[in-house]
């Protein structure tokens, strides 16, 4: 039993990741689960009945009205404008599920909502929980030559967007937090592998400062992969996001015992976790609208310059 002064949240829409976020949730210092919504009730009620006996379960956005502080939003991209725009006029606070919009105005429009209101507008790039554990300070320095490899098994699920938005994403966010200077020019070639989206991207960005980057992703692999290399002068620091493993090519394995096991092996519990105390204004927004907006902005310039290649 979570303690009374704990802060009352809900997940929206519960199909692959909102299920995860209503599990994490459950498990969030400074929250209690108190809602879920989604289109089909059947599937709210069962998930509710699974979590908890005082979850209430709803098929409508305006029934979480004065029951809860703050949402996770984890409807398809396309939804996601319309479903944060009208929490945030209920007065609730945000977590979505990346991209943070379907577009640039979209993302504008929902910042500016959530700045007027003083509300924490977060959004779920969930890889950052373990990128910024790593000890980059003082071993690489600009310019710099970043290389992300993201593979994924075929899901069965119909994603909506791209690759780039799907996936890529997640790479892109993790690069403009290393390399702030604007993208200056970007190359893309994408593969739809006879699907209505592009499945597969190979993506080359430079920046106004010199660094360059190079980004691969596939979710029709054979076999997942999350790699990220990091290349400046003679230093290079290798990131697998799947064994939590990251080394310096002069040093040897970087020292990760200072991290939490949970926070280490679990992105998401960090990232609900962060999200509460931010709301609770404790800390800072670790991935606020301004950072989702840049990452999404990058990914539509991607998607733009991409020569789209149906075999």
């Amino acid at each position: 039993m979570k303690p009374s002064s704990a802060l009352p949240v809900g997940v929206v829409g519960l199909g692959h990741f909102g299920r995860f976020h209503a599990q994490k949730w459950t498990k969030t210092a400074g929250a209690q689960l108190v809602a879920l919504v989604d289109f089909d009730l059947a599937r709210a009620q069962a998930l509710a009945s699974e979590l908890g006996d005082d979850i209430l379960a709803f098929d409508r956005l305006d029934a979480l009205a004065g029951k809860v502080s703050a949402v996770s939003i984890a409807v398809p991209t396309a939804h996601h404008f319309k479903v944060a725009r009208a929490v945030i006029d209920m007065g609730i606070h945000v977590l979505i599920e990346k991209p943070l919009a379907a577009n640039l105005h979209e993302a504008d429009e929902l910042i500016a909502a959530a700045n007027q209101r003083k509300l924490v507008l977060a959004v779920g790039h969930q890889e950052r929980f373990f990128f910024r554990r790593v000890p980059l300070t003082g071993h690489i320095s600009g310019p710099i030559h970043l290389s992300a490899r993201r593979m994924g098994v075929p899901s069965g699920r119909d994603m909506g967007c791209s690759v780039i938005l799907d996936l890529m994403i997640h790479d892109i966010d993790l690069c403009l937090s290393v390399i702030t200077a604007p993208v200056i020019d970007v190359s893309a070639k994408g593969f739809s592998l006879g699907s209505g989206y592009v499945e597969e991207a190979n993506v080359d960005l430079r920046f106004a400062d010199g660094s360059t980057a190079h980004l691969y992703a596939h979710r029709q692999a054979a076999e997942r992969h999350r790699t990220i290399n990091i290349a400046s002068g003679d230093a290079q620091i290798a990131i697998d996001f799947l064994s939590r493993q990251a080394i310096h090519n002069h040093k040897g394995p970087l020292a990760l015992a200072s991290v939490a096991p949970e926070l280490e092996a679990d992105t998401l519990l960090a990232e609900t976790t962060a999200f509460m105390r931010a709301v609770q204004a404790q800390e800072p927004v670790a991935v606020d609208g301004r950072a989702g907006r840049r990452a999404l902005e990058v990914a539509l310039m991607i998607e733009q310059a991409m020569v789209q290649d149906p075999s």
